[in-house]
């Protein structure tokens, strides 16, 4: 069985036969030693980077020479700056970030050539597909929290925009805003913007940003009834 791999938007010209690390999760538990105290204590926990070695072949060709132009080929779709998305099409839905790390471990047999990609996820989460939804309850299918971003279009006028999550974290835009204004606030880039404009001076400086966690989220959004809100969010998994 093989199957083909996406790499930065492009289908590359490889039968994949098998991908290493899409196993169970890796993690790293960060200790402490207290003195005149026997073991150690937990601290955090962090994911480490994680290989992705993608097992390939070339497609049989009828000349050294039709091989070659395949390899330089491939060798010009693998040549990126920094991790790219990257799907196998038996997991169509999830989107992994990777980048060549090492050198192919390649062997040419006449016309026929097959090796190991070392491909390298330095972010060691897997993604969804974007979800685009205006209701302030939100269920995140994904294993791992992730990060909001709300697209506010006000309807009548406000003087500010708050979004508190059921822990009590909230973030506030203070403004004088008008109907039509348009208001971004992204969770990710922790940036407020405010008709096009960045305009970080308009947060209260008592904001507490915040993640969706895995399940439901009950959001509230005040005030309420003067705008438009739609929120996007990227489900992610360990």
């Amino acid at each position: 069985m093989s199957f083909y791999m996406r790499y930065n938007g492009i289908i590359l010209p490889i039968k994949v036969k098998e991908v290493g690390g899409r196993g169970p999760l890796s993690q790293n538990v960060i200790r402490s030693k207290t003195p005149n105290r026997p073991g150690t204590t937990y601290k955090k926990k962090e994911y480490p980077e994680r290989p992705l070695p993608v097992s390939f072949y070339l497609l049989e060709t009828t000349s050294l020479e039709e091989l070659r132009e395949q390899v330089d080929s491939l060798s010009a779709m693998l040549d990126v700056e920094g991790p790219k998305p990257t799907v196998f099409s038996d997991e169509p839905s999830k989107v992994y970030y990777s980048i060549l790390d090492g050198e192919p471990d390649w062997e040419e047999i006449k016309h026929y050539g097959k090796g190991v990609l070392p491909m390298l996820r330095l972010d060691p989460l897997k993604y969804g597909q974007e979800k685009t939804v205006t209701s302030t309850t939100i269920i995140n299918e994904g294993t791992a929290s992730c990060t909001p971003i709300f697209n506010v279009e006000f309807t009548s006028a406000a003087n500010e925009f708050r979004v508190q999550n059921e822990d009590g974290k909230f973030v506030r835009v203070i403004w004088a805003f008008v109907a039509g204004d348009k208001l971004v606030v992204d969770f990710k880039k922790r940036k407020i913007t405010i008709n096009y404009t960045v305009r970080m001076t308009s947060l209260d400086f008592s904001s507490n940003w915040f993640e969706l966690r895995p399940g439901e989220n009950k959001l509230t959004v005040t005030p309420s009834s003067v705008a438009t809100t739609t929120i996007t969010y990227t489900p992610r998994w360990l």
